[in-house]
């Protein structure tokens, strides 16, 4: 256990020191995409601009589809007069615990049905989920989970 917790603490930090504005995910799309090849996750990405989603298929195809989602933007803050981008909302925390997660049950496998993983977008400005949506991701999904932390 304290192996992950080493390596999801280190993916938090990487998103925490490379932040990007909603729309600006670049960098952090790249490292999620690098990130899901390491773990052998098929996903696409350039979803709703720089969304990613990524599939886990279990042994039985025909069983429920349950969703991982986490949001990739960072804030823009003035301190002291000048202009700066923080993830002081949390998104940093939420993109390395759903990578984590779904390294995890990709090393172990699912019985039944299939795990999606989102990183989405532009949730800071408000758009970022609907565009995804409107993009197809949630087609097949039966439960979708997230988490919002208030650091």
């Amino acid at each position: 256990m304290s192996g992950l917790f080493h390596e999801i603490r280190e993916i938090r930090r990487h998103f925490h020191r490379h932040p990007e504005l909603s729309c600006e995910e670049y960098g952090t799309a790249a490292f999620i995409s690098r990130k899901l090849e390491e773990y052998g996750i098929p996903h696409v990405t350039g979803i709703a601009g720089t969304g990613i989603a990524g599939l886990i298929r279990g042994k039985d195809p025909e069983s429920r589809c349950v969703a991982l989602r986490a949001d990739m933007d960072a804030l823009a803050h003035t301190v002291d007069g000048k202009d700066i981008c923080v993830h002081s909302c949390g998104h940093d925390s939420h993109c390395a615990m759903v990578l984590t997660a779904a390294e995890e049950i990709a090393k172990t496998g699912i019985k039944r049905g299939a795990l999606k993983i989102f990183f989405q977008p532009a949730e800071e400005k408000l758009f970022g989920a609907t565009r995804m949506i409107e993009a197809g991701v949630l087609e097949d999904v039966d439960i979708m989970i997230g988490i919002h932390l208030r650091p």
